[in-house]
């Protein structure tokens, strides 16, 4: 049997099998398909990114129980992740950047001590690259 007749025949049998609905078989097939380096027709290439987005979306069920787990052991320790503030670390905030509080909503900065503006300035750049 030729190559190209063979891959014919894949191909009608793995529309035939799409059509009664046997994916495994029709898996198998564009296995096969894929494997003797034939070019996918249309429909070969929609089932194809049809498997594709089926295991994505079960890798991302999966990553989002995952963080639903993590998150609900977390939540359950929360005494542990109460931050209480110093008083002297906000007090040398406030003089460092010069913080002059308007209202609720706006906070002005007019001045920037320079070590810590320069590992900033550096840290964002090598982000932005």
């Amino acid at each position: 049997m030729n190559n190209p007749i063979k891959n014919w025949w894949r191909s009608q049998q793995l529309k035939l099998s799409l059509k009664r609905g046997d994916i495994r078989r029709a898996t198998q097939l564009l296995q096969e398909i894929q494997k003797s380096g034939a070019r996918f027709s249309w429909l070969e290439k929609l089932f194809r990114d049809k498997l594709q987005l089926e295991r994505y979306s079960q890798e991302y069920k999966r990553q989002t129980e995952t963080l639903s787990k993590q998150l609900t052991e977390v939540s359950q320790q929360k005494d542990n992740l109460i931050l209480m503030p110093d008083e002297e670390f906000v007090k040398y905030i406030y003089k460092a950047f010069h913080l002059i509080q308007h209202d609720e909503y706006k906070l002005q900065s007019t001045g920037i001590d320079e070590r810590i503006f320069d590992d900033f300035e550096s840290n964002l750049v090598e982000y932005l690259k």
